[in-house]
C-alpha cells in the first residue's frame, strides 16, 4: 500500500462501480498486507484526508449497528465493534497532527484502516465499517456518475456524510422520548465532539455543497442497501425530510 486512503486493504468485499451503480462483490482477504509508511507519509494530502474521512465514519457505522440490534434484533458483535472503535479513536488522535506527516502517526491511521477491514472479514459483512455515512456518501458518488460530474474520493464523501449523520443523531437525542434510544446515542456524543473538533483542526474537504444534490443523496441513501440505520428509523416515523433539512445546515457549518 502506498496511501492510507480507505479501509479496503484487509476487506473481504470490493465495492465496484458497474453501469453507474455501486455493487459490492465478495472477495478473498489478503494473505499479506505490505505498507510503506515513508511513502504513505508523502501521499497527496487529499488521499490522507480520504483515509481520515473513511475512518471517522466508523462511529456512525457502529452506532447504526447497535441501533439495528435494538430495533430489529440484528446480530451485533461486541468484540468487533470495540476493536473498530478503539482503532478509530487512535486514528483521530493521530490525525490531529496530519500536516506534520509523521510516519508514526501515519502508522496509526494505516492500522486503523486495516483494523476496520478486518472487522468486515471477521463478521462477513461490511456492517462494522459502513452505515448511514457510507450509504449517503456512495449515493452521492452514484449521482455524480449519473449526471456526468467529476467524482470525489470515497473517503471525502464518507467524511462529509459523517457530519450529516452526526447532526441527525444529535437532533434525535434532543427530541426522542425513548429512554433506551437516548441512552444509546448518549454513549457516542463524546465521539461526535471529537470528530467535530478534528474537523475544525484539519478541515477535511467536502464533496457536496449544493442543497438539492445533498438532499437527494440523503433521501436516496436510505435504500442504497438493505440495512437498518438512523435513516430508516427516521423514515418510519415520517421525520426523514425534516431531519435532512436540518442536517444540511449543520453539515455546512463544518465545511
Amino acid at each position: 500500500g502506498t496511501a492510507p486512503s480507505m479501509d479496503g486493504y484487509a476487506s473481504v468485499v470490493a465495492p465496484l462501480v458497474v453501469q453507474n451503480n455501486k455493487i459490492v462483490y465478495d472477495c478473498s482477504i489478503a494473505r499479506h498486507i505490505v505498507i510503506d509508511l515513508a511513502v504513505c507519509a508523502e501521499a497527496p494530502m487529499e488521499l490522507l484526508y480520504a483515509g481520515i474521512g473513511d475512518m471517522i465514519g466508523k462511529y456512525i457505522a457502529i452506532l447504526d449497528w447497535e441501533l439495528s440490534r435494538m430495533m430489529t434484533g440484528e446480530y451485533f458483535c461486541e468484540n468487533v465493534a470495540n476493536q473498530v472503535l478503539e482503532a478509530t479513536a487512535n486514528c483521530i488522535e493521530a490525525a490531529q497532527r496530519l500536516s506534520e506527516r509523521n510516519p508514526s502517526d501515519i502508522r496509526k491511521i494505516v492500522e486503523g484502516l486495516i483494523s476496520s477491514g478486518m472487522g468486515i472479514a471477521y463478521t462477513g459483512s461490511s456492517r462494522p465499517a459502513s452505515g448511514t455515512e457510507h450509504m449517503i456518501g456512495q449515493t452521492w458518488e452514484i449521482m455524480d456518475f449519473e449526471n456526468h460530474r467529476p467524482n470525489h474520493l470515497h473517503g471525502i464523501e464518507v467524511g462529509q456524510a459523517t457530519f450529516t449523520a452526526i447532526a441527525m443523531y444529535r437532533k434525535l437525542y434532543r427530541e426522542c422520548d425513548d429512554a433506551k434510544i437516548k441512552a444509546l446515542i448518549e454513549k457516542y456524543l463524546p465521539h461526535f465532539d471529537a470528530i467535530c473538533a478534528l474537523q475544525e483542526a484539519i478541515h477535511i474537504p467536502y464533496a457536496v455543497t449544493d442543497k438539492d444534490i445533498f438532499t437527494e443523496g440523503v433521501i436516496r441513501g436510505r435504500t442504497f442497501r438493505v440495512r437498518y440505520t438512523v435513516l430508516q428509523y427516521l423514515y418510519d416515523r415520517g421525520l426523514l425530510e425534516e431531519y435532512t433539512e436540518y442536517a444540511y445546515g449543520e453539515t455546512m457549518k463544518y465545511q
